[in-house]
């Protein structure tokens, strides 16, 4: 009896690990891949993406229903895999896909024709998870319809989906006409959302959570979204680090976990989970580069303003927090993540300036002696604050559009210097509530259109 005891227990166990491992691995289950369980800290920014990508990143998976779109989220688990296309790269498309979107990931649903988007992750051992990203408009062929994008999540590879955005939090394209031209994939009236999973999500060998679309109001073809700059972590894995008043920033002495730089000092700068605040007043870099990686690790400029020098690299995610000023010289420009809309970040002394992507939109922006470039394709310059040009600076480019959002006041300031450009749209995110001014001796070239249609203009 004990020895038949025994091996019904060794059975129990075996299984729970074949259990166990299988949740861990793709399956195909109700004729869909479901992706495998990636770790946390998790981080993606789709840098890998330049229009021709064809697979999809470990844990990630697009799925297709027939379900008809409505003006509510399925939520039943789709039934077939979605091809990564590599034709959402250029806007104006008007059949459903997902799709590379040239350092994003988008998609868009027709009416008969559902497309989803799956991230899988494992929470085993963790709790209070937040989901954060970037989400944005890609395409608006017609400015009749609006469509909404939210999250939904569920635990385990089978079953139903459970709504986490609520109507404060689903993203919708906006009112305006027609944003986007084929041949363009730039995203636009992009905002970020922070979501925190249910405890139901806890200490999970696997969550998946799903992008998805539903119809909102008006008629016409519908509009495409990406998302980008997805964060997924436990409150427990992410460490603060502030900056000791009048150290250089890379040196891992100069940082602690207290806010006077006190405290338990970094191992490394390349580990996971790691926030480094630049608090306090600092002696800049000494070395010739500063690099910053590990998932979910970037450098704040929190405190006190920061500035690259010509001959100085900092690599690594840079978030700018209200009030404060990045000033950038090196021409390998870090990457530019979540900019407060009353932040500015200064582009000093570039022969050529190729204005780099921010997914939720530049604060403010100085072009201080330098010389903005000409895109190949349109690209939708969208800021919060104001727009400043000063020592010899020029901004002359056919493809940009300048697009100002937000409810505060704005400014151009060209100082006497000529801003041309292809549009300038004064409520392309259909949030434009402040005014813009045109400061005296601003000379404006506009190439295409010059649309001021909200209340403040």
């Amino acid at each position: 009896m004990s020895i038949s005891l025994r091996i019904n227990k060794v059975r129990m166990v075996l299984a729970g690990l074949v259990l166990a491992a299988a949740a861990l691995l793709p399956h195909r289950t109700e004729a869909q891949t479901n992706p495998t369980a990636q770790s946390l800290p998790y981080y993606q920014d789709f840098s890998s993406f330049t229009g021709t990508t064809t697979t999809y990143p470990a844990g990630w998976q697009g799925w297709t229903s027939t379900t008809a779109l409505s003006t509510s989220y399925t939520t039943a688990a789709f039934t077939a895999d979605a091809t990564l296309s590599t034709g959402g790269a250029s806007n104006g498309i008007t059949s459903a896909f997902v799709a590379d979107m040239r350092g994003k990931m988008g998609l868009l649903s027709t009416a008969s024709n559902q497309r989803a988007i799956c991230l899988a992750f494992s929470t085993t051992g963790l709790s209070t998870v937040t989901v954060s990203y970037v989400a944005a408009t890609q395409s608006q062929v017609y400015g009749g319809r609006i469509d909404q994008l939210g999250l939904q999540y569920r635990v385990g590879i089978t079953g139903a989906f459970t709504n986490l955005t609520t109507a404060a939090t689903d993203y919708r394209n906006n009112v305006a006409s027609a944003i986007t031209s084929t041949g363009d994939s730039n995203a636009t009236n992009a905002a970020f959302i922070s979501l925190t999973l249910p405890a139901a999500c806890n200490n999970q060998s696997v969550v998946q959570v799903r992008w998805i679309i539903k119809d909102s109001s008006g008629a016409g073809n519908r509009p495409s979204f990406s998302i980008d700059n997805i964060s997924v972590f436990a409150s427990s894995q992410i460490t603060n680090y502030y900056n000791k008043a009048g150290f250089r920033l890379d040196s891992l002495g100069s940082w602690g976990t207290n806010t006077d730089g006190t405290g338990t000092v970094p191992s490394a700068f390349t580990n996971a989970g790691q926030q480094f605040n630049i608090q306090n007043s600092n002696t800049g870099i000494s070395g010739s580069t500063w690099t910053v990686t590990g998932n979910c690790s970037k450098i704040i400029v929190n405190n006190t303003d920061f500035s690259i020098p010509s001959s100085k690299t900092v690599t690594g995610i840079i978030n700018v927090r209200a009030g404060r000023t990045l000033t950038l010289n090196n021409t390998t420009f870090p990457t530019l993540d979540s900019l407060a809309p009353t932040s500015t970040v200064v582009f000093a002394s570039y022969s050529t300036l190729n204005i780099p992507y921010v997914p939720n939109g530049y604060g403010g922006i100085t072009i201080d002696g330098s010389t903005v470039g000409n895109p190949a394709n349109q690209k939708n310059l969208d800021f919060s604050g104001n727009l400043t040009l000063q020592n010899s600076a020029a901004l002359s480019a056919a493809n940009i559009n300048i697009c100002p959002k937000g409810s505060a006041d704005q400014t151009i300031n060209g100082n006497g210097l000529t801003l041309s450009f292809r549009n300038l749209d004064n409520n392309i995110t259909n949030n434009k509530t402040g005014k813009l001014l045109l400061r005296q001796n601003t000379p404006i070239t506009v190439n295409n259109s010059l649309i001021m249609n909200n209340f403040g203009a």
